[in-house]
């Protein structure tokens, strides 16, 4: 039996602002090893830090249903969106790496997953007959 599980993936950022912002995002990008990107995550504009105040944020990604391989992450701060006026006050680009690996459960060996499938391992399509 092949178990595939679903994850979340859990990221601490500690932050400390050299001058008061508000309103400002974390946003973050994950890559394949190669520096491929493979999809984006874009933050609400809520968070607010004072001048010199240090604060910890858990960064909660849910169900990334990566295919198996090495990845890495970029990280941006700062104001605005993708929808409007993009301003970023500090980037991280190649931190946190991280592998994926598949494992057949009953037999407890690691499976292959070929590069040309993509990055990301969907769920099984629902398929039914039409009867017409």
């Amino acid at each position: 039996m092949l178990t595939i599980l679903s994850i979340d993936i859990s990221i601490i950022a500690t932050l400390k602002a050299t001058e008061t912002v508000e309103n400002f995002r974390i946003n973050l990008t994950i890559f394949q090893k190669n520096g491929t990107p493979v999809g984006a995550f874009f933050g609400p504009k809520t968070l607010i830090l004072n001048e010199n105040e240090i604060r910890r944020y858990k960064i909660v990604l849910p169900n990334l249903s990566l295919a198996p391989g090495k990845y890495f992450f970029g990280m941006s701060l700062g104001l605005g969106s993708y929808l409007d006026h993009l301003v970023d006050f500090d980037v991280l680009l190649e931190i946190l790496d991280f592998q994926i690996k598949m494992l057949n459960i009953e037999d407890k060996y690691l499976l292959n997953w070929n590069p040309s499938w993509g990055a990301i391992k969907f769920e099984s399509p629902i398929i039914f007959e039409l009867i017409d």
